[in-house]
């Protein structure tokens, strides 16, 4: 999963290397020598929340098919492709997930903390 390629369809000379995994992002080297137009593929599910830059501008995704996602690199180019994907509700579920896991966590600790001390009471009266 999360696999890039270079496809030969447009130009055969497209180089891709460097190519670094991150949270919600990639980024990677391209190399193409021709004046013709590359076709760099990610295995990444298409949705329209993923962005792509070269140059620090944004470039089109292309949804290749179904599981594959795409980007034109024009000719002559030479230099970092990144694609990020970047939703706000991603952050709102991580403060909401984070938040549980507190209260969940503190609830265990004071039935812990009940449990022994009723189980300290008990032994005083015994």
């Amino acid at each position: 999963p999360n696999t890039v390629w270079g496809s030969n369809i447009l130009n055969d000379k497209l180089e891709i290397s460097n190519g670094l995994i991150g949270y919600n992002s990639f980024s990677l080297s391209v190399h193409n020598p021709l004046r013709k137009p590359g076709l760099v593929v990610l295995n990444q599910n298409y949705h329209q929340l993923w962005k792509a830059k070269i140059k620090r501008e944004g470039i089109e995704i292309i949804p290749v098919n179904d599981g594959l996602m795409g980007v034109i690199i024009p000719g002559l180019y030479s230099g970092q492709l990144w694609f990020e994907f970047d939703s706000p509700n991603t952050r709102l579920m991580v403060w909401v997930s984070g938040s549980a896991y507190l209260v969940l966590g503190l609830l265990l600790l004071f039935s812990f903390k009940n449990q022994l001390f009723q189980h300290s009471i008990l032994k005083r009266k015994l």
